[in-house]
């Protein structure tokens, strides 16, 4: 028992336990779950907003200061047509001449009856149509002053640097900065679509948060969310995902696309577009001791099933080599 041979025996068995031991407590260690989380750029917004838009393309005369308090149906903004204030007068004239000229059709049946009849069916048919179309213009002037469609606060919508939302064909449309709330704007033409304020109600907001098509896996409605919010680093906000849905860029609050965290690429024109298909999360926030600002941005942290090592070492393998 004590022969050289039969210790080296006895001590490559011992390599060989150990060495299972290890790789038992490697495989181990791979299976084990550890916490795990999403963390994603967000933006706060009211919640439950109502967006009010510029019905057609007008001069602003009169804008409602940011911050007010307003019931529904209360005047938000007062616009003015030159050339719809012109057709409404151009109408008007010639309803009645339409008008005139079937009085005297009336004193002409004596001595030419037959003319006259014919002209009448046709002349009262082109008043009717002018009827028709100069209600639908005062419709569209009355449209001009936009009014509150629901009670709450007066919210700006999201400042532009350039009136990027006058695509109309015109070309002497006034450049315009900023939001159409801001007093130097009064006087500016703002293009039919253009999105004049929201309104929202005191003190409840939600977050949107921009998901990497890597992680969207791992977030789904009824998780909690913490965020920490830039102006307010001491204090976590907490929240639960209500929905999730591909962004989209066209609605998408411009801080979240701009977000320093967001990864983003610009097209031709000049347009930062994500490097690759992002998600996009509303999360209902739970009432908070410190006032948000709308439009603040901050990150988010998901809290998401547990992931052991082994599918955190194969997920970042799968997302930094792509086999065909």
């Amino acid at each position: 028992l004590t022969s050289p041979f039969w210790s080296r025996t006895v001590n490559w068995s011992r390599f060989r336990i150990r060495t299972l031991f290890v790789f038992g407590l490697f495989v181990g260690g791979l299976m084990l779950p550890f916490p795990f989380s999403v963390r994603s750029p967000a933006v706060i917004r009211p919640e439950k907003a109502r967006s009010v838009f510029v019905h057609q393309e007008a001069t602003l005369l009169w804008a409602v200061s940011p911050g007010t308090a307003v019931a529904e149906d209360d005047k938000l903004a007062t616009f003015q047509s030159r050339s719809l204030d012109s057709a409404i007068v151009k109408l008007e004239g010639e309803i009645a001449l339409l008008e005139q000229r079937l009085e005297n059709f009336d004193s002409r049946r004596l001595r030419d009856g037959d003319t006259v009849d014919a002209l009448i069916p046709v002349t009262r048919e082109r008043l009717h149509e002018k009827n028709d179309e100069l209600q639908h213009r005062v419709a569209d002037r009355e449209r001009l002053t936009l009014r509150a469609p629901i009670a709450g606060v007066v919210i700006p919508p999201e400042a532009i640097t350039i009136s990027k939302e006058q695509t109309t064909e015109s070309t002497e449309l006034p450049h315009w900065s900023g939001s159409p709330l801001d007093e130097e704007n009064l006087g500016t033409t703002l293009a039919t679509g253009t999105k004049f304020c929201l309104i929202g109600q005191p003190g409840q907001f939600e977050a949107i948060i921009a998901v990497d098509q890597g992680d969207v896996e791992f977030v789904v409605p009824g998780q909690k969310v913490e965020l920490m919010i830039d102006h307010v680093p001491e204090e976590i906000v907490t929240g639960e995902i209500v929905d999730i849905a591909e962004i989209d860029l066209d609605v998408a609050p411009r801080a979240l696309i701009e977000h320093d965290e967001f990864p983003t690429r610009l097209d031709a024109d000049g347009v930062p577009r994500p490097l690759a298909t992002a998600y996009q999360a509303r999360v209902r926030l739970d009432p908070v001791a410190s006032q948000l600002i709308v439009r603040a941005t901050g990150l988010a942290k998901i809290r998401s099933q547990p992931q052991s090592t082994g599918q955190r070492l194969l997920r970042f393998f799968r997302q930094t080599f792509r086999f065909r």
